[in-house]
């Protein structure tokens, strides 16, 4: 792709073709570089509401919406919920760093962080 092929993209098909290029090992710089253009593309980026984390571009708004979900299933889950069904809940008190992490990964991988934890407790506990 080229400068002005790239530059007709709108913003979100500029941000896919960034994170397509940074999942192969691109930097940011090298990307740049190639298209001609500068690497202050990303405080476009930034500004329209994308953060780059672990070298992908990643919608602040989505981050902030599930962690607001998980202050609410906090606020609500009081005492232990009914094991029977797929629905229950649970409180898991973790850093907030490492939490982050694991909705940046849920967020990329089209999943929930619940659904990460239970199939990894699944595993472990060989079930």
């Amino acid at each position: 792709m080229d400068r002005e092929d790239f530059l007709k993209l709108g913003l979100i098909e500029q941000i896919d073709f960034f994170n397509s290029k940074m999942k192969n090992g691109y930097s940011m710089t090298k990307i740049a570089n190639e298209l001609g253009i500068s690497k202050s593309i990303s405080e476009k980026f930034k500004k329209n509401g994308y953060k780059l984390i672990e070298n992908q571009f990643i919608n602040s708004n989505q981050i902030e919406k599930q962690t607001k979900e998980h202050r609410t299933i906090q606020e609500i889950g009081r005492g232990r919920p009914s094991r029977t069904d797929d629905n229950s809940k649970h409180t898991v008190i973790m850093n907030d760093e490492v939490w982050q992490e694991l909705q940046i990964y849920a967020i990329r991988n089209k999943t929930t962080v619940s659904r990460l934890l239970e199939n990894l407790a699944k595993e472990f506990l060989n079930l």
